[in-house]
């Protein structure tokens, strides 16, 4: 018999453990979304973060779903039902949020320049998640303000929660890293869905930070 395994984020609970993902997963993942939701005609949704570097560097997808929703409720549902479809039939850990435009293409003159004013990109997500594997339990909860005194968070429902980051690229030497590995030395920041289903693999491969 297995490991005991579960996991929570706000009201959505699976008891799938998730694998690094990789782009036939990934693919189907968002087909799934296309075809079986209503979701891409109300949204737009981009992919974000590792996965525009590199799949085997990464073990989740990040996510952000953009434009007018109708109230928190339904965004919420709408977050459930991405996750429900990630983790129980693609084994897909997400980091999903809805953002009000993707985050912006930085270079490393402007993040170095003297006069850069980081953002602080507004973000809703759900939180309080719970990693349970075997004895292992982990708690984290946005809506602690001990927690994460450098973010401004309002709570919408029960679970979903609305702030802005702190400073985004900000200084980190993995975001400046990322910046000059990249021939341009530009960070490709977010690729549109839309884009990922209507081109093939190689042509993501192409048009990321690779």
């Amino acid at each position: 018999m297995g490991e005991y395994f579960c996991y929570r984020m706000g009201r959505f609970v699976t008891y799938t453990p998730w694998r690094r993902p990789d782009y036939q997963r990934l693919r189907g993942l968002l087909e799934a979304v296309r075809s079986e939701t209503d979701i891409l005609p109300r949204y737009g949704l981009h992919l974000l973060g590792g996965v525009l570097f590199d799949f085997a560097a990464t073990w989740d997808v990040d996510l952000c779903l953009t434009g007018p929703f109708a109230s928190p409720e339904r965004l919420e549902d709408d977050i459930d039902t991405i996750n429900d479809l990630a983790f129980n039939r693609f084994e897909l850990l997400l980091d999903l949020q809805w953002m009000p435009e993707p985050p912006p293409e930085v270079g490393y003159e402007e993040v170095l320049a003297p006069g850069f004013v980081h953002h602080h990109l507004r973000f809703i997500k759900t939180t309080c998640t719970v990693f349970h594997r075997g004895r292992d339990i982990r708690v984290t909860d946005l809506r602690d303000p001990e927690l994460f005194r450098t973010e401004e968070i309002t709570r919408l429902t029960e679970y979903l929660i609305e702030g802005h980051h702190s400073a985004y690229p900000g200084p980190s030497g993995k975001f400046i890293d990322r910046i000059l590995a990249n021939p341009h030395r530009r960070l490709k920041t977010s690729f549109d869905v839309e884009t990922f289903l209507r081109e093939d693999e190689d042509y993501f491969l192409r048009n990321t930070n690779r």
